[in-house]
């Protein structure tokens, strides 16, 4: 008896979560989509860094934002790693900002596989208010690393897949852009991949 009533309740706490909202929201949805959703490609480079040997060191990267309503969350890998062993990685929610493409704000995540490394408020990135803002649909990801031994600073910037930068000075270009980039990005960016670093 008791393991019916315990079904029944757990189907009335479904029912209602459902009825309040509490089904998840699709990827693709929400009122910031339209410009953060969907596969993006850029370069990142580190400076003040601890290891002289790190500092201005700079690679491509490519990367995946997925927007679920309100929230959203960012893979970042570069020429070394993968999707799957991402350079950065972190969770946001959007909040108002100076524009109507709003302003995506960390709640946690990581860089260079270190744990924790984003905290909640550490990145706050609105289109309206960065560095590149001049420039259309590209985005810069800065922020600072400290483990208590080793710190740098961190870049990335980003522009839709497929995409081109003709409108951006050559020092905003990514390395690969015109010898790899220009002759894949017609195709979608999961059949593509970084050329074998030598």
């Amino acid at each position: 008896m008791k393991r019916i009533m315990l079904l029944c309740l757990a189907a009335l706490m479904v029912c209602a979560l459902t009825a309040c909202g509490g089904k998840a929201e699709e990827p693709g949805s929400g009122p910031y989509a339209d410009y953060w959703h969907g596969d993006w490609y850029g370069w990142w480079i580190m400076d003040e860094c601890s290891d002289e040997d790190l500092e201005n060191a700079w690679t491509d990267c490519c990367a995946v934002i997925e927007v679920r309503g309100e929230k959203a969350s960012v893979t970042i890998w570069d020429e070394l790693t993968s999707q799957k062993d991402p350079v950065c990685t972190f969770s946001g929610h959007f909040e108002e900002g100076q524009s109507e493409n709003g302003k995506l704000v960390s709640d946690s995540g990581m860089v260079l596989g270190a744990k924790k490394t984003i905290g909640k408020g550490d990145l706050s990135l609105d289109p309206a208010e960065m560095a590149t803002s001049e420039f259309d649909h590209l985005i810069a990801i800065e922020g600072h690393y400290d483990d208590g031994e080793d710190y740098f600073d961190y870049h990335f910037y980003l522009r839709p897949w497929g995409m081109e930068w003709d409108d951006v000075p050559d020092d905003l270009l990514p390395y690969l852009y015109k010898s790899w980039y220009l002759g894949v990005k017609d195709a979608p960016m999961n059949q593509a991949s970084f050329p074998e670093v030598k």
